[in-house]
């Protein structure tokens, strides 16, 4: 029984995380297909299960769960995802794992998409501040309040009646 908490103790709390790097893997790259991953390590909790009252294989399962982990977290690190709620919440979880390599990939993980976060930031951060030279020097005036107001101009088809007769043509279409 010691094996089976041991093990299962140490896993149990990680093991949606595979999942989630496998959903992420897979929908960067629709051909690569995780389910001979799934199979095998459905297997290994399987015989991590059974091993119920033998503390020695337990340990040893559990490290080839970690391996499992580690080469998941190298596949995620190959592939262009985005990090979702639930991969960035399970990948940043494996910082707290016991195996020191899964610990140091997935903090490596989770500090990449920091740094690309921040990045993203920059370059909007740069975008808008190239707009607002080019709309001219501060006058006092608000430039956004202006596009907007035009866009909105140039939506409305610039008349208030268009407005009124395409408004009574949508509810007699919602009506009916």
């Amino acid at each position: 029984m010691a094996g089976e908490l041991g093990g299962l103790r140490r896993w149990k709390r990680f093991l949606p995380a595979f999942s989630t790097i496998d959903a992420a893997i897979e929908s960067e790259n629709p051909g690569n297909s995780r389910a001979k991953h799934r199979d095998a390590r459905l297997e290994i909790i399987e015989k991590l299960i059974d091993a119920a009252d033998d503390a020695a294989v337990a340990e040893k399962l559990c490290a080839v769960l970690d391996d499992v982990m580690v080469q998941s977290l190298q596949t995620l690190e190959m592939v262009a995802t985005l990090a979702s709620t639930d991969l960035a919440k399970d990948v940043g979880g494996l910082r707290n794992h016991e195996s020191g390599r899964v610990r140091c990939l997935a903090a490596g993980v989770v500090c990449r998409w920091m740094a690309s976060v921040k990045d993203e930031l920059a370059e909007v951060s740069a975008a808008m501040e190239k707009l607002t030279r080019l709309l001219g020097p501060d006058d006092g005036t608000d430039h956004r309040a202006k596009i907007i107001l035009e866009q909105r101009n140039r939506s409305s088809c610039g008349t208030s009646d268009s407005m009124a007769k395409r408004n009574s043509r949508l509810s007699v279409l919602r009506r009916s």
